[in-house]
């Protein structure tokens, strides 16, 4: 579940801090055996669900697993761009600086 496929790669570079949150670059798989943070790949958060996605199923599942990952209320987890796309981009918000930073290091530790 952990482990990066592009050990190269920066969490930084699928991370964007925000003044409330955090910008998430996301490379979605849906339809998978399991749902997990898999790493980082291509410069962005590879996670699988395993929802389809039909009828924004995958897209549900994709915010319900951040939050519940990352100790968060469904909604401070927001899918600002590509609902008909792998490639989204999720919007973490309500957070203080001291917050953020958890979150920040909670993803790093899931992405080892």
């Amino acid at each position: 579940m952990n482990n990066s496929h592009d050990n190269n790669s920066s969490l930084a570079s699928a991370v964007k801090p925000t003044d409330d949150g955090i910008l998430l670059f996301v490379k979605l798989t849906p339809g998978a055996k399991r749902s997990q943070i898999i790493g980082l790949m291509d410069d962005r958060l590879k996670i699988a669900v395993r929802e389809k996605a039909v009828e924004g199923a995958a897209n549900e599942a994709l915010q319900k697993l951040l939050a519940e990952t990352l100790g968060l209320a469904k909604g401070n987890v927001t899918l600002v761009h590509g609902k008909q796309s792998r490639a989204k981009t999720v919007l973490i918000s309500g957070l203080n600086a001291a917050r953020r930073q958890r979150v920040f290091d909670q993803l790093q530790e899931l992405c080892r």
